[in-house]
């Protein structure tokens, strides 16, 4: 296990920490209108997650900061291709935290309709928003050679990526009632179990829904022919056993042949476009002969010198050229060169 999936089952599993922990703090902001039916029960359901959510937020703040630090280029792609979404949901958590402070102020009840508004609305958009997010990089994103997010706010709802974001809703508000009802006493109690029984089996239909659609149409690991409708993003020549090697499937769509050049497109590889698309180059072997040669591994981000020790699991020949063009830095142990002679 190399520091690349060391580094990436940390992040899954903080922002896991934040999807559990403070997905009933969610739960219970968009139940709040519906079973919160007096004054009291409102307050006793903030009062309920008064003293977690706040530090339930660090899970977060963890979780981006290690992206940032393990996978800068992901971090970068990230935050400026889902800028608006990002935004929206930023917002959101500032009037919910507020809510907190300012509901209880002004004894008017204008007043306290407004915030109990933001508070519903500040605990609806963010699992929403970030399941959508994250159905989006599970699906694949279209990203340019420099992996600039080169789509638009919409290309964002797609229909797998609400479904996501069905499912993360769902599977918040399924927490929400079953916190809600160990916290709480009484009529509001009876109402959140009412509340969780109601919820537990479409919830349970809907995240199956989403598992079995996710598995299905995984992005990017399969390998084309040049012509194939999937290489409109992206489209990288590879020899036929080197997409093999790194687990590509053929595409059910074009058919590519057994012995021949094939194609991987899609985001899996990192939806990399050539300089000119419409230029099929040769294969990677056959391009090493003019230009000098370096090696990359199946999930790194460095190109190497053939002897370098972190080729060990993988090693895959690249043009110099082109591991530059594909966003990769070059290796700080073996220091490869960072231009062609």
């Amino acid at each position: 296990m190399d520091l690349n999936i060391l580094w990436f089952i940390l992040i899954a599993v903080l922002y896991g920490g934040y999807f559990i922990l403070e997905g009933f703090d969610f739960g219970i902001g968009i139940l709040y209108p519906f079973i919160g039916k007096t004054n009291l029960d409102r307050r006793l359901m903030l009062n309920a997650i008064g003293p977690t959510w706040d530090a339930n937020e660090v899970w977060l703040v963890l979780a981006g900061g290690a992206t940032f630090a393990a996978f800068p280029n992901w971090y970068a792609t990230l935050f400026s291709g889902f800028y608006l979404p990002l935004f929206l949901i930023l917002l959101a958590l500032i009037f919910r935290g507020v809510t907190f402070e300012f509901r209880g102020k002004v004894d008017n009840q204008s007043w306290r309709n407004f915030w109990d508004g933001a508070f519903f609305v500040g605990s609806l958009l963010p699992p929403l928003l970030l399941g959508v997010a994250f159905g989006n990089m599970l699906q694949g994103v279209p990203i340019d050679a420099k992996m600039n997010y080169t789509g638009g706010f919409f290309n964002l709802l797609n229909p797998f990526a609400l479904l996501s974001g069905l499912a993360f809703l769902g599977m918040a508000i399924l927490l929400g009632a079953l916190f809600l009802k160990l916290k709480v006493e009484g009529p509001l109690m009876d109402q959140a179990e009412k509340a969780a029984k109601a919820l537990w089996l479409p919830v349970i239909v809907l995240v199956a829904v989403f598992a079995v659609f996710a598995y299905i149409t995984k992005s990017g690991t399969k390998y084309h022919k040049s012509d194939c409708r999937y290489l409109s993003q992206s489209k990288i020549a590879v020899e036929l056993e080197e997409a093999v090697d790194r687990g590509y499937l053929p595409c059910s769509v074009c058919g590519p042949p057994a012995k021949s050049k094939a194609y991987s497109g899609g985001t899996k590889m990192g939806a990399y476009q050539t300089k000119d698309s419409s230029i099929e180059k040769t294969s990677i072997k056959q391009n090493a002969v003019s230009t000098q040669t370096v090696y990359i591994t199946k999930s790194g981000t460095k190109y190497h010198k053939s002897e370098c020790g972190y080729l060990k699991s993988s090693k895959f020949p690249v043009t110099l050229e082109e591991a530059i063009d594909r966003g990769y830095t070059p290796c700080s142990v073996c220091k490869p060169p960072k231009k062609s002679p």
